[in-house]
């Protein structure tokens, strides 16, 4: 295009010479052209102070212009759009790059395509950075073990694959407890209470009777091993908490004392 209308300029002759009178269209378009450009003149006007606000043209509105001007070789006119559309371009890059990479697409010009791409990726502002979260110990482990008045706790979790969709969000997290009585007296484990952290540091507390619907009794070495669940939104978390025991005075047979066991810190990770 930048070619042909170079041509028709250099084949004016030099000198005054007589013009014919313009055609019906071209003169209709050069109307047209003209109002085409004057808004954009109104709109600079405009944005410097003054009255209201008049809308610029659009490269929409530039290019339709500068092809009728083509079509009724009104070459001055459309040399002065182009160079309107190439002000507006470089006024918003962004804009221009999106609409050459969707007509590079319909058009099956996949290597501009990608390239375009690119340079839109330089273009468009980086996205804001996501909300801190607070760091987990790269050292913790999934895996905890406390002795407290005699009695060991191991914990073990695992995630659940097959029961979590990332994509909403949700991850199922599976543990194992192990509960070992190395004491000389018998207890019964009473009650729960579990300190559940999230990947974006929300805590939640349970607290219940016993353990999987039990309140299981240990004599002096015996275990008692469960598993259980906990669904979290994140990816990762980790678990905490105590068990509440009684130990039974083998003498008079009753629970005469209450104390609590730790449960040590274990991690919930998607990626173990």
């Amino acid at each position: 295009m930048q070619a042909r209308l170079m041509a028709a300029t250099y084949a004016q002759p030099c000198g005054l010479v007589s013009r014919p009178a313009a055609t019906p269209q071209r003169v209709a378009f050069s109307a047209a052209g003209a109002r085409v450009l004057a808004r954009g003149r109104r709109a600079r006007v405009a944005s410097g102070g003054g009255g209201g606000s008049v809308q610029a043209p659009s490269l929409d509105d530039l290019r339709a212009g500068l092809q009728e001007a083509i079509k009724a070789e009104d070459y001055g006119t459309a040399a002065r759009i182009r160079d309107r559309i190439a002000q507006v371009e470089q006024e918003d890059p962004v804009v221009t790059a999106e609409r050459e990479l969707e007509q590079a697409v319909a058009e099956e010009r996949f290597e501009d395509a990608a390239k375009l791409r690119d340079r839109l990726k330089e273009l468009r502002p980086p996205p804001p950075p996501p909300p801190a979260v607070p760091a987990f110990d790269t050292t913790a482990t999934t895996t905890s073990e406390e002795v407290t008045d005699g009695v060991r706790v191991v914990c073990r979790s695992f995630f659940v694959p097959s029961e979590s969709s990332p994509a909403r969000g949700a991850y199922f997290f599976g543990y194992q407890i192990s509960i070992t009585n190395e004491s000389q007296d018998t207890v019964k484990l009473m009650e729960r209470y579990w300190h559940i952290t999230n990947g974006q540091g929300q805590s939640q507390e349970v607290r219940g009777p016993g353990v999987v619907g039990e309140q299981p009794e240990l004599a002096p070495g015996e275990t008692f091993q469960y598993q259980s669940a906990c669904p979290l939104p994140t990816p990762r978390g980790k678990m905490k908490g105590h068990f509440e025991f009684y130990a039974r005075d083998e003498e008079t047979r009753q629970w005469n004392r209450s104390f609590l066991v730790n449960i040590g810190t274990f991690e919930l990770r998607s990626d173990v």
